[in-house]
């Protein structure tokens, strides 16, 4: 069976996105067959602090809150990169696709909380991008006073293209550098773990 990585951002539109579909291209370059080994899948999760974030904030939900696709300078950025996400619909997790995840990364810290605060017997295979890294990395993404904190933050957030393509950036950056330890989560589990391999 292979081995299935979830990304988590809120709404499944894009940090998390981008996410997987650049991870299934890297575990597609990489030697060893990975690809057929590691499986890539997101979701979006609104919890009790990004609830409260949202409301202190005065900061509509999108309507509708999933089963929408990426925003067009998402998928024209990924697009320019090989990546076509136009086929993506945002969803919702629950506890059988958390269930059915061996790894999950969820890109924001309060997801974290309200993830195991949801789903308590998650705890064992939820870790941050900056946990692989294994350093106090501070990333763009999660910086909320990078976006306007206000009605205006998707519209930032989405069609800004400085802002846009700086988070995708760091997003790749980040993928590079913790390839290698996002395999070796799985090391160990069974006979057909993949071994760590360079993602180039």
């Amino acid at each position: 069976m292979p081995k299935q990585v979830l990304f988590i951002c809120i709404f499944n539109i894009k940090r998390s996105v981008v996410a997987q579909h650049m991870l299934h291209h890297m575990l597609m370059r990489a030697a060893g067959d990975l690809a057929s080994k590691i499986k890539v899948s997101s979701a979006g999760f609104v919890g009790r602090e990004v609830s409260e974030w949202f409301k202190t904030n005065a900061i509509p939900y999108p309507d509708p809150l999933f089963n929408r696709a990426p925003p067009e300078l998402i998928q024209a950025t990924l697009s320019d990169r090989g990546l076509d996400i136009s086929g993506h619909r945002s969803r919702p997790v629950d506890k059988k696709i958390l269930n059915h995840a061996d790894l999950i990364i969820p890109l924001l810290a309060v997801l974290k909380r309200d993830l195991i605060a949801a789903y308590p017997d998650i705890e064992n295979k939820i870790v941050l991008p900056n946990e692989l890294l294994g350093d106090g990395t501070d990333f763009l993404w999660e910086d909320t006073s990078a976006v306007p904190n206000d009605g205006r933050m998707f519209e930032f957030a989405h069609g800004n293209k400085e802002y846009v393509m700086a988070v995708i950036n760091e997003i790749e950056d980040f993928l590079e550098k913790s390839f290698n330890s996002i395999l070796n989560c799985f090391s160990g589990t069974d006979g057909n773990s993949p071994e760590p391999v360079s993602a180039q």
